[in-house]
């Protein structure tokens, strides 16, 4: 019964034209080709033509080669999705997106699991800093040792010297990253905004 509806004859051609096969049993639809030969090793890229009674040639190029294994009297088939050789598989796609506001991002098709902190000025970027410390950090000593190197830091910041405190404060609280790392490029910010 299928193949009544298979009027076409194809000829198939794998992308890299290392096989072809004439005279192929087919029903070429919009979008869709079903084919019925099996044995056919159908792989995205490869070509599908079709020659038309006007001598033209239609040249359709697999964009998902979808096998059906079938169903009782109906028998497997590729139900091969196409598109012509000379038109985009997929329509073009314009989008426009606006962005404001501190962290401001878009995510396409994934999941964003960054964290930010949006800090407007150089005091608090220091406020934020220190209480992240005195949070994170439970040794009273170490924690005084690393403030000491935050308010060395402060002291500077928006002069040529910012640099040398910035490193210092870096060598001191390394293995600290984990508390310090949010606030690294509020202070690469203040760094380069300090003329060194």
């Amino acid at each position: 019964m299928i193949h009544n509806m298979l009027r076409d004859k194809v000829t198939f051609v794998k992308a890299d034209g290392s096989q072809k096969k004439e005279n192929i049993q087919a029903g070429v639809a919009p979008g869709k080709i079903i084919i019925t030969d099996t044995s056919l090793q159908i792989e995205r890229g490869d070509h599908i033509l079709r020659a038309l009674p006007n001598g033209l040639v239609e040249d359709f190029v697999v964009d998902d080669p979808h096998f059906h294994p079938g169903v009782g009297s109906i028998p497997p088939t590729f139900n091969v999705k196409v598109h012509r050789s000379n038109s985009a598989p997929a329509p073009a796609q314009t989008i426009i997106a606006h962005f404001s506001g501190d962290n401001a991002r878009l995510n396409v098709n994934s999941i964003d699991n960054s964290t930010n902190t949006a800090i407007k000025n150089s005091a608090e970027v220091f406020a934020q800093l220190a209480g992240a410390i005195k949070q994170g950090i439970q040794d009273a000593a170490e924690r005084e040792r690393v403030l000491s190197a935050v308010s060395a830091m402060e002291a500077e910041a928006g002069k040529p010297t910012f640099k040398q405190r910035y490193n210092d404060f870096l060598a001191t609280c390394g293995q600290y990253m984990t508390i310090i790392g949010p606030f690294v490029p509020a202070l690469t910010d203040i760094l380069l905004k300090s003329g060194t």
